[in-house]
């Protein structure tokens, strides 16, 4: 094992990166090489110090570019990538978000700096990410698949998609099929995920927090690697979970782009057309809750 005896933590990176150069530089077969040192990084993607699923780890988050950082860890994702493509790097952090478990224990400074060093350091590595993002935001809002994607499907029947239009603001989503617990770890991750890739260099990436925003969540999900909100029901569940992230918002930019930004569904809806219309209550509450919060981020409280 590469690195046995060596805790996975900040002090120990220099360590950790002699002991991934020492196998590099050995004469051992290039898979073998390669396979010490994926182990290696699915032990430091998986280190549960400082978990990003909690609240206080998201308002925590510092987001900073892969020139300006902090973090040591992205030196060891460095030394990794002589030896690894930009995929292999972040499938460790993909295999984790995807799964159906919900095992998405991250170190948020490792979490960040597996992005950043994607985003600056690797071939295409803007691309990754956003593929990334994107099939994990449709899993999490279940947005159906499109011809394009798959061309033996047939378009959605956008009648039946309506059909779920009337969710109360008390809805609990405790559908068997909708484990609400991981959904909201992944839109979290998410969320996390496309911070950091927005606050690098957008020379090298590319890559707008507000085209991004806009792009998966107030577009049409009947468009190739468009919206990923596949109904109204998804309206609710993406307004719930921003009003429980409000408190934690410490960014103005990024508040202010989602708060403006109104969802497809919510678009297409008329004022006043239903009591039943709680989903688009749900959106006009975290709008006009997030304009308070905003204001308090402009004169500096909280």
């Amino acid at each position: 094992m590469l690195a046995k005896g060596i805790e996975i933590a900040d002090e120990n990176v220099p360590r950790l990166c002699e002991a991934v150069w020492s196998v590099q530089v050995s004469h051992r077969q290039p898979e073998q090489i390669i396979a010490s040192i994926e182990d290696l990084l699915e032990r430091v993607v998986a280190s549960p110090s400082l978990v990003s699923a909690g609240l206080e780890s998201f308002a925590g988050a510092q987001f900073r570019p892969f020139m300006a950082s902090l973090s040591r860890w992205r030196l060891l994702f460095v030394q990794m990538l002589i030896s690894l493509q930009g995929g292999m790097l972040l499938e460790p952090v993909r295999k984790r978000l995807l799964s159906p478990n919900g095992c998405v224990d991250f170190n948020v400074d490792i979490l960040l700096a597996v992005v950043s060093t994607v985003a600056v350091c690797c071939k295409g590595g803007t691309s990754l990410l956003t593929d990334f993002l994107h099939e994990l935001l449709a899993q999490v809002f279940s947005a159906p698949v499109r011809p394009q994607d798959n061309p033996s499907e047939t378009m959605p029947d956008l009648a039946a998609i309506l059909d779920d239009s009337s969710v109360s603001q008390d809805v609990d989503f405790e559908d068997p099929d909708y484990d609400v617990k991981v959904k909201s770890w992944q839109l979290r991750h998410a969320i996390l995920i496309a911070r950091q890739l927005s606050v690098e260099d957008e020379r090298i990436t590319g890559f707008s927090y507000q085209q991004w925003w806009i792009a998966k969540f107030s577009t049409s999900p009947f468009q190739s690697k468009g919206g990923v909100i596949a109904s109204r029901r998804g309206v609710a569940f993406l307004a719930t979970h921003l009003l429980s992230l409000l408190p934690h918002e410490h960014t103005a930019t990024f508040l202010r782009t989602q708060i403006s930004s109104v969802p497809f569904w919510a678009q297409r809806s008329e004022d006043g057309t239903s009591e039943e219309e709680g989903w688009l209550d749900l959106w006009r509450d975290y709008a006009d809750i997030g304009k308070g919060r905003l204001a308090e981020l402009r004169v500096g409280i909280g």
